[in-house]
C-alpha cells in the first residue's frame, strides 16, 4: 500500500519507463508484423510513422492514460460510486488521416501518368497517377476512408463501457464491488500496524522477568528480522533468478506487451527498495536498542573495590594461567589483603606460616 496507495507511483513509472513516446512506435512494429492486406498503410515509410507521431503526441497519451488511472483511484477512494471515464481519440484520429491524405495525393501528383488506369487506387502505393484521379473531392473521400477504416483504432471513444465484462454481463466495477472498502482498510494498514507493534514491543519488555533482559531480547529480534527482510528482495528477485535462468524460457512478445513489462519490473523494483529501506530501519532500530541497553547498564557495586581498598597494584597478574595445582595455589597466585608486594621463599621471616604441606590440603 506505500508503493499503491496512490496514483503518484504508477504515473511516475510510466513517465520513467518512456511509455507513451514508445507506445506508437510499438504499436506500428506491431502491424508490420500482422499479414498485410491491400488496404494496409506502408508502415515501413518514415514518412507514415511521423505522421503518426504527430497525430498521437507522447503528452496527449500521457493525458489520457492519467485520466484513466485518476478515475481508477477515484473509486477505490469512494470519491465516485463507480469507476468512470472517457477519453476521447476523435480529434487524433482526423488529423491522422487528413495528414496521410495529404501526403498521399502529394506523393500521386508527382507519379507519371498511367497508360491504363489501375481497377482500385490506393494513393500511398500506386505506381502511376490515373487520370482525373487527383482533385479536392478524391481527396476528401481518402481521408474519410482512413478515418472510418478498421486497420488503426476502430473506437475513438473509449470509456468504462468498453472494460471486459464476465459472462454475465457484470462489469469491473459490479464484480469487485467490495474493493474500495478493502482499500480502505489497507490503506490504513501501516498505521494500525505499526501502532500494535509498538505496543507489543513495550507489553514484551514489561511483561519480561527482567526488563533488560527483555529488552536484549527485543533488539535481538528486531536486528535479525530486519537482516531477514533485507535478504529477502535480495534471494527473490536476484538470487533465485540468477540460479533458474536455465529453466526460463524467452518467448517473443511485441513492443506493447514489453513496455507493459518493463512498467512491472519497475514497479517490482520499487517493492524490493521498499522491503530493503523497512529492512534496513528495523536493524537499525534494534541496534539502537541493544547499544543503548549496553551503554545504559549498571556497574556492579564491586567494580571498583581493588582501588578503594589499595590493592590494585598490589595484584601481580600472571601471563599465562599455570597448569598445575601447585603453580595455582603458589604464593604469587594467591592475593594479597596490602599493597605491599608479596615475599619471596627466600625470606626466612615467617617461612613456617608459608609452607603448605599437601595433607592439609
Amino acid at each position: 500500500m506505500i508503493v499503491f496507495g496512490s496514483s503518484k507511483t504508477l504515473k511516475t513509472t510510466m513517465q520513467t519507463s518512456n511509455a507513451y513516446n514508445r507506445f506508437v512506435p510499438s504499436v506500428i512494429e506491431s502491424n508490420k508484423k500482422n499479414p498485410q492486406t491491400a488496404s494496409a498503410l506502408p508502415y515501413d515509410d518514415p514518412k507514415i510513422t511521423n505522421i503518426f507521431l504527430d497525430s498521437f503526441p507522447a503528452n496527449d497519451l500521457k493525458l489520457k492514460t492519467e485520466t484513466v488511472i485518476d478515475s481508477a483511484y477515484s473509486w477505490l477512494n469512494k470519491d465516485t460510486d463507480k469507476l468512470q471515464f472517457r477519453i476521447d481519440f476523435t480529434k487524433n484520429k482526423h488529423q491522422l488521416s487528413q495528414e496521410l491524405a495529404d501526403y498521399a495525393f502529394n506523393r500521386l501528383e508527382r507519379l507519371p501518368m498511367c497508360k491504363v488506369n489501375p481497377a482500385e487506387l490506393d494513393p500511398l502505393t500506386a505506381v502511376c497517377q490515373p487520370k482525373n484521379a487527383v482533385s479536392p473531392d478524391s481527396k476528401k473521400a481518402y481521408e474519410q476512408q482512413i478515418f472510418l477504416s478498421d486497420s488503426f483504432l476502430q473506437k475513438t471513444v473509449l470509456s468504462q463501457d468498453d472494460l471486459p465484462k464476465n459472462s454475465t454481463g457484470q462489469s469491473i466495477t459490479q464484480q469487485l464491488y467490495f474493493l474500495p472498502n478493502v482499500f480502505t482498510w489497507l490503506k490504513r494498514s501501516p498505521y494500525i500496524l505499526g501502532a500494535l507493534s509498538i505496543i507489543l514491543a513495550v507489553d514484551f519488555i514489561l511483561l519480561s522477568p527482567r526488563r533488560r533482559k527483555g529488552v536484549q531480547r527485543l533488539s535481538a529480534i528486531l536486528v535479525s528480522s530486519g537482516v531477514s527482510i533485507l535478504m529477502f528482495p535480495l534471494i527473490y528477485s536476484y538470487i533465485i533468478p540468477y540460479f533458474s535462468k536455465s529453466f526460463q524460457f524467452s518467448l517473443e512478445t511485441d513492443g506493447t506487451q514489453k513496455i507493459f513489462s518493463e512498467i512491472i519490473d519497475k514497479l517490482n523494483r520499487n517493492i524490493d527498495i521498499l522491503f530493503i529501506s523497512i529492512g534496513a530501519a528495523i536493524f537499525v532500530v534494534g541496534f539502537i536498542l541493544y547499544a543503548a541497553e549496553r551503554l545504559t547498564r549498571p556497574q556492579s557495586k564491586y567494580h571498583d573495590i581493588e582501588k578503594m581498598a589499595g590493592v590494585a597494584t598490589g595484584i601481580k597478574k600472571v601471563a599465562e594461567s599455570p597448569k598445575s595445582l601447585k603453580g595455582k595455589l603458589s604464593q604469587e597466585n594467591i592475593p594479597l589483603q596490602s599493597s605491599d608486594k608479596p615475599r619471596t621463599k627466600s625470606m626466612k621471616t615467617g617461612n613456617k606460616y608459608r609452607k603448605l604441606k599437601k595433607k592439609e590440603f
